[in-house]
């Protein structure tokens, strides 16, 4: 086994509370989501510790979940997320880091591990293009507030 984890960052001209609203909100999600996946219609969370993370498609269906493991607002957040998939029982722990300097967001976000079964690793290309096309649209979201 080994280890394989998306990391990707992104520096942010907006504050953490703005950056933190695009990651969390409903309104915001909804738009960088469905840049890779077309049939996501909600995300539903308090966005507390121990509290669930819910990713609703189109169809009313749940399309991922997750439950909160640590949620520090406007610095971190890290939670599970598991696609309703039998094929995929794996879950992954998503990381958010973000650290506010004059103005400017530093957004980091960790995924994975992918590195334990060939399946799971199979999945890997496909969660990094999904970072690598959400991180520009999260950037521009919070920059537009």
């Amino acid at each position: 086994m080994r280890e394989l984890f998306v990391d990707k960052s992104v520096t942010i001209a907006a504050p953490a509370t703005k950056v933190w609203e695009v990651l969390t909100r409903p309104e915001y999600a909804r738009e960088w989501v469905r840049l890779w996946w077309p049939d996501f219609a909600l995300l539903e969370s308090d966005w507390q510790t121990g509290s669930s993370v819910i990713w609703q498609l189109a169809d009313g269906t749940v399309g991922s979940q997750g439950t909160i493991s640590l949620a520090q607002p406007y610095t971190l957040l890290s939670f599970s997320f598991q696609v309703n998939n039998p094929y995929l029982i794996k879950q992954e722990e998503i990381t958010y880091r973000l650290d506010e300097q004059d103005g400017h967001t530093h957004l980091s976000v960790t995924v994975g591990n992918f590195g334990d079964t060939p399946e799971h690793e199979a999945c890997y290309p496909g969660a990094l293009q999904s970072w690598e096309t959400s991180l520009p649209k999260i950037k521009e979201l919070a920059e537009s507030r």
